[in-house]
């Protein structure tokens, strides 16, 4: 449905916020750009939609280049960050602008409208207008908007930041359900792990204008390919080490004193390689005794988080957090050992 070639865009002549980028969307798929702040991931929705200029590469959707066409005639549905509503217009107005500007006629914006106000759970407030909604109310009104023209394309730049927590996480199963639907084939941006695992048939992790790493939610949180995703995607601690030995099913990697035992592995590896080992703070324990694949620690901090206990270690390898349940044996400012188990560490290049 969707096809990125070769793309470029320059804000500044010479200097490209995208290069050489591609990316394909499959016909009903939603795919989440993730990245931080900068990346190029709004960048790309922008470049899809039409509102900045390529300096090269191709857009294709539904096998029409639309590199060079308005945004307005390229058959997509937007819904902004900002929700970009009308204020003087009704709910009802602001739902039937994009069929109003197609000429379709009064008797068939109103059955259209009356739909998509149903679609989002929004039936009896079309006369309200924008400020006497809420804000999940709005960003309601903004999805009937984008979808009711039936486009072929749904784009979404970071639609729910201006939301509360607990609002997010209802509005991205709405969101869901409402793509899955209507089948329609998605480009989502947001800058929230979380929300693009949840929502996202694939997810392209994004960083300094190139895809960093593309797969299924599960590949990403499971199985990062680079340093970069390993810890935009929560694999916060990390040390050094050298390989040391390479069997079938694992890997042993020397690190200062202490040998472990690692089964995943990204990238090719030889033994004497140096390598980053990355694992996740809730994928470790802490330990009164010493255990295959563990080493001596100081307990630095303990600090409550509700159903976990957060701890900040010491240890010769560097400094650590690791999050265990809150119902498990507390440990005390002080000396104890920091067990990993080998199915949680990755392994990868330095």
């Amino acid at each position: 449905m969707l096809k990125i070639n070769d793309l470029r865009v320059e804000y500044e002549k010479g200097v490209p916020t995208l290069d050489h980028y591609d990316l394909t969307v499959n016909d009903g798929e939603l795919v989440s750009l993730l990245g931080p702040s900068g990346c190029g991931k709004t960048t790309t929705l922008r470049a899809v939609a039409g509102f900045v200029d390529t300096a090269g590469g191709h857009i294709t959707i539904s096998e029409r280049d639309v590199t060079k066409i308005p945004p307005n005639k390229r058959d997509i549905g937007l819904v902004f960050q900002s929700y970009a509503l009308f204020p003087h217009l009704t709910v009802f107005q602001n739902v039937a602008f994009g069929l109003r500007m197609r000429r379709i006629s009064k008797k068939d914006q109103k059955k259209r409208v009356d739909e998509a106000l149903r679609l989002v759970d929004l039936e009896g407030l079309d006369q309200r207008r924008p400020a006497q909604l809420s804000g999940g109310q709005q960003q309601r009104v903004a999805l009937a908007r984008a979808v009711v023209i039936e486009p072929q394309l749904l784009l979404l730049d970071e639609p729910l930041s201006n939301l509360d927590a607990k609002l997010r996480v209802n509005m991205r199963t709405e969101i869901r359900r409402l793509q899955q639907r209507l089948s329609v084939t998605t480009l989502y941006v947001t800058h929230d792990q979380i929300e693009a695992l949840a929502i996202s048939d694939r997810v392209v992790v994004m960083n300094q204008g190139r895809i960093e790493q593309s797969g299924t939610p599960e590949e990403i949180y499971k199985q990062p390919q680079t340093p970069f995703v390993a810890d935009f995607m929560g694999f916060e601690n990390h040390f050094a080490g050298t390989v040391r030995a390479i069997a079938a099913d694992a890997i042993d990697v020397q690190a200062a004193d202490t040998t472990f035992k690692a089964t995943q592995v990204s990238g090719d590896l030889r033994a004497g390689d140096a390598v980053w080992v990355y694992f996740r703070s809730e994928a470790a324990q802490l330990a009164t005794e010493a255990t295959p694949n563990s080493l001596p620690v100081t307990v630095l901090l303990r600090t409550f988080q509700g159903n976990t206990i957060e701890y900040v270690i010491q240890s010769d390898l560097g400094e650590f957090k690791v999050r265990m349940p809150e119902d498990q044996v507390r440990f005390e400012a002080g000396p104890a050992y920091l067990s990993l188990n080998p199915d949680s560490l990755i392994v990868m290049p330095k």
